[in-house]
């Protein structure tokens, strides 16, 4: 093959390569895996129908429970960098080994309980039935949405190990 044909068949599969990509990326968009944060709120807005003052609460809970999180999240990452930090020492200390990593266990059921307790205002907020009813829907497609990312971040660090 002479050059030329090995230049053409290399820019048809980049072509095609980047062709995948992008339906790639649309669907897992579609599938609420959308980087925005105003997707997901957009998503659930939509999803339970709420009206202008739900909306109005709901995004004030976001906001709180925003905050509430991403203090909790900064306690983990100091947490886990003081525990990390234990093996640059010359022998780890285990008691502190230990505490770090009980506090570490506290916080991420501080972290589950402040999302299950969103949920639940988010719940409160819906007041007809079938709001309700769009809800139940809603947590059982969340928690499968859950499942999924959890899975796909675990095998990500897989294949670093």
């Amino acid at each position: 093959m002479n050059k030329v044909k090995i230049l053409i068949v290399a820019v048809i599969a980049l072509v095609l390569l980047n062709i995948g990509l992008i339906v790639f990326m649309k669907v897992m968009k579609s599938r609420g895996f959308s980087n925005s944060r105003g997707g997901m709120r957009a998503m659930i807005i939509k999803k339970l129908d709420f009206d202008a003052q739900q909306q109005v609460q709901f995004e004030a809970a976001v906001k709180i429970h925003k905050a509430k999180i991403d203090s909790l999240d900064q306690v983990q990452k100091n947490t886990k960098e003081s525990l990390f930090s234990q093996l640059t020492q010359p022998e780890v200390n285990e008691r502190a080994k230990d505490s770090l990593i009980t506090v570490l266990a506290e916080n991420q059921k501080v972290i589950e309980n402040a999302h299950f307790e969103h949920f639940r205002k988010m719940k409160s907020l819906c007041k007809t039935p079938e709001q309700q009813e769009k809800f139940k829907a809603l947590v059982k497609e969340l928690g499968e949405m859950f499942a999924r990312r959890r899975m796909m971040h675990q095998e990500d660090r897989s294949k670093v190990n």
